[in-house]
């Protein structure tokens, strides 16, 4: 009898008044202005790139085929797919936004 009645009064005990409230669930606006943002760069650089480039990073990365199936709608064996798609890599790269360098005695404040 006693045991049930310390059993229902820890069941519901009250939070503490110094509790915090927990953060939103909802959908972050900083993070979705990011995200964004990151397409639009994306996009832009694709835009710039030779189209073999385009074709190639596109199926590979956005549509996720299959390497042999590229090496066929490209009309190249698979060796030189891997130079093609290594050079649409850097080329891409190429078109990203430089990071702001950072000293290295700020990097270690």
């Amino acid at each position: 009898m006693l045991s049930e009645h310390y059993r229902a009064a820890s069941r519901h005990a009250p939070l503490p008044q110094e509790s915090f409230d927990p953060p939103e669930q909802g959908p972050d606006p900083e993070a979705e202005f990011v995200n964004q943002e990151r397409k639009r760069n994306v996009r832009e650089i694709l835009d710039k790139l030779p189209g073999k480039d385009r074709q190639i990073l596109h199926l590979i990365f956005l549509e996720e085929r299959e390497k042999d199936e590229v090496c066929r709608i490209c009309h190249v064996d698979r060796n030189y797919l891997r130079v093609l798609l290594h050079r649409a890599k850097n080329r891409f790269r190429e078109g990203l936004p430089k990071a702001p360098a950072v000293s290295r005695t700020a990097a270690l404040a």
